[in-house]
């Protein structure tokens, strides 16, 4: 749950209100980046 203003959100609102805003928006907000793969189990 997030809280606003003092007032609790369910998190289902909270994800509708962000799948809203990337439609309205037409993609998000934000970057976003992607972390290289590791190859081996050694790679940190």
């Amino acid at each position: 749950m997030q809280c606003v203003r003092g007032e609790i959100i369910p998190a289902s609102n909270t994800i509708h209100l962000f799948y809203k805003q990337i439609i309205l928006q037409r993609g998000l907000s934000f970057e976003v980046k992607l972390h290289a793969a590791r190859t081996t189990m050694y790679d940190f």
